[in-house]
């Protein structure tokens, strides 16, 4: 097998990418009460443990 040697590295000639270190921006107050408004109705309509057990509602 035969490998040719090559005087300098070709990767010196790609330029790296930019990746910016922003973080992230917080979600819209509206768009998280929207969310937990969902969440505490779901676990409104769902019978509670002791309904369970008991058979009845409370």
């Amino acid at each position: 097998m035969r490998h040719d040697l090559l005087d300098a590295n070709p990767m010196d000639k790609i330029d790296t990418i930019k990746v910016s270190k922003n973080l992230p921006r917080p979600a819209a107050t509206a768009d998280i009460t929207k969310v937990l408004g969902s969440i505490c109705s779901v676990r409104s309509r769902r019978p509670r443990h002791g309904q369970l057990l008991s058979g009845r509602a409370a």
